[in-house]
């Protein structure tokens, strides 16, 4: 299981801090699938994305535009249904 994985676990046992600390440590090994943050699916990270310390780690990434885009995007579907 890769630091991503353990993260996404972590995150639905509401461990933030934990799922945080996975999350580093992915970022640290450069793991690919960080690249797909913004888009994980099944309300993976739910718990983190309300945590300023996500959006920071998102910004370091590279990832916290893509991650708004996201968001704005699956806010305008659901205002559709």
């Amino acid at each position: 299981m890769v630091n991503h994985h353990v993260a996404v676990v972590l995150d639905a046992l509401d461990e933030s801090d934990a799922a945080l600390e996975w999350l580093e440590r992915a970022c640290e090994a450069r793991e690919p699938m960080l690249a797909w943050l913004h888009v994980v699916p099944f309300g993976a990270f739910e718990n983190l994305r309300k945590d300023a310390r996500f959006d920071e780690l998102l910004e370091r990434i590279g990832m916290a535009r893509q991650m708004r885009a996201a968001s704005s995007h699956a806010a305008a579907r659901s205002e559709d249904t």
